[in-house]
């Protein structure tokens, strides 16, 4: 499974819902592991100290909202993956300003409960992998 396996942070900050996205993600074998944060100080932790493949993170936290989320994940670690959920509809200024701050994608929140999460995640690992090697050619 070496290479194949993908690591998942997930930040939000209602319980309940992070629960059902991790077990929702529990279900793909090649997810192997999932680290959870209910806050985005909690996640930059997490970042620090583990190897983390992709992150899903809420957009609005108790301590940091909308695309400050992404820029902050993103200006500490720049190699980030960073998948955004929201129960907001994005207007286009939003998605823009996420995008900037290098957001790799979004999902609305009621999207998530079907294989859709699991897919967008395994997407983006494979698109992170497809950039490492490259890198390495």
């Amino acid at each position: 499974m070496e290479g194949k396996s993908c690591t998942v942070l997930l930040i939000e900050d209602e319980p309940g819902f992070r629960q059902i996205m991790a077990e929702v993600l529990a279900l793909e074998s090649r997810i192997t592991k999932i680290f959870q944060a209910g806050t985005l100080t909690e996640g930059l932790q997490l970042l620090e100290r583990e190897t983390i493949d992709v992150t899903v993170t809420d957009l609005r936290l108790p301590d940091s909202d909308g695309a400050e989320t992404v820029e902050r994940i993103t200006g500490i670690f720049p190699e980030a993956i960073v998948l955004v959920v929201t129960g907001l509809h994005l207007h286009s200024r939003m998605v823009d300003d996420l995008i900037i701050a290098g957001a790799f994608g979004f999902i609305s929140k009621t999207q998530l409960f079907n294989r859709s999460l699991v897919e967008w995640v395994i997407q983006a690992h494979q698109f992170r992998k497809a950039v490492s090697i490259a890198g390495r050619l």
